[in-house]
């Protein structure tokens, strides 16, 4: 049950299709649900009073319609937000995937090697987590095998490419079929931990795991680092499907 002041209460019409929420007009959500469809709400009427409404909604969620979301939560007081916060539904995969996308990512390699063997993976994800001690994280999906590899190695090294090292992101993305070996497309070095570091990289840190964690489809390895190696060029970055470098004289 959904508790919202009665002056914010409306009765939508429920229609069989809905482009676009009848309470702000957005076009951020596609309905699956019927015409029947119906959700009970709570509203504040009267001196204190309340009282229970079984009405259509064009959302299955209150919380979907960010704008309604937002008049809803200010609405409530703040010992019932937390309960109204967790019922907040995530966004369509597809929307989340695309507005991802425009976003501007540098491009790493992450190695390992040791008992588990070498392996290596393109990573978007990755970013430094704070400076004392030096730490960082990148998220691989599960099935990767690097990230089988960095599990029970325990180590890592995170390479961030250089504009001109496209062909090796590629190849360790797994986009470059006819290659039976991925490291041959680049020159690599060792430094603390024996993982691969890329020779010509614009930076390398050399990792231990710390911690590892799962979300969803992704392992998430927060790391010390032990060693780092700073190299020359412009970062590669990927945005909108696609590589670009970064001006730096600008």
């Amino acid at each position: 049950m959904i508790t919202i002041p009665a002056a914010s209460v409306a009765m939508p019409r429920s229609n069989a299709k809905h482009d676009a929420c009848q309470r702000c007009g957005s076009d951020h959500l596609e309905s699956s649900e019927s015409p029947a469809r119906q959700r009970p709400v709570r509203a504040s009427v009267g001196d204190g009073g309340r009282a229970d409404f079984t009405i259509p909604l064009p959302c299955r969620s209150i919380a979907v319609c960010p704008r309604r979301a937002r008049t809803a939560l200010e609405s409530m007081p703040h010992s019932r937000r937390a309960s109204a916060i967790e019922d907040l539904q995530p966004v369509a995969r597809d929307l989340f995937v695309s507005a991802m996308s425009r976003a501007a990512n540098g491009v790493n390699v992450v190695c390992t090697d040791g008992l588990a063997g070498r392996e290596g993976v393109t990573v978007s994800s990755a970013c430094s987590v704070t400076a004392e001690p030096p730490s960082l994280l990148a998220c691989i999906h599960h099935l990767s095998g690097a990230a089988t590899a960095i599990e029970h190695n325990g180590v890592f090294c995170l390479n961030v490419l250089a504009v001109g090292q496209q062909r090796v992101s590629e190849a360790f993305a797994g986009r470059i079929v006819a290659l039976p070996d991925r490291f041959a497309v680049a020159r690599w070095r060792t430094l603390a931990t024996g993982s691969p570091v890329l020779e010509d990289a614009v930076a390398a840190f050399d990792c231990r795991v710390d911690h590892m964690l799962t979300e969803g489809t992704h392992r998430i390895f927060i790391a010390r680092v032990v060693a780092a190696w700073e190299g020359q060029g412009v970062p590669l970055v990927y945005s909108r499907r696609s590589y670009a470098g970064l001006d730096l004289e600008a």
